[in-house]
């Protein structure tokens, strides 16, 4: 198992994920 790449694109994600949240709140915010 490659731990080191799963770590990776579980990562990815997760700062994928939070930038999301920032931009839609952001988004809601000027709305």
């Amino acid at each position: 198992m490659d731990w080191a790449a799963d770590l990776r694109i579980t990562g990815t994600f997760i700062v994928d994920y939070i930038i999301s949240t920032m931009i839609l709140r952001r988004v809601e915010r000027a709305a």
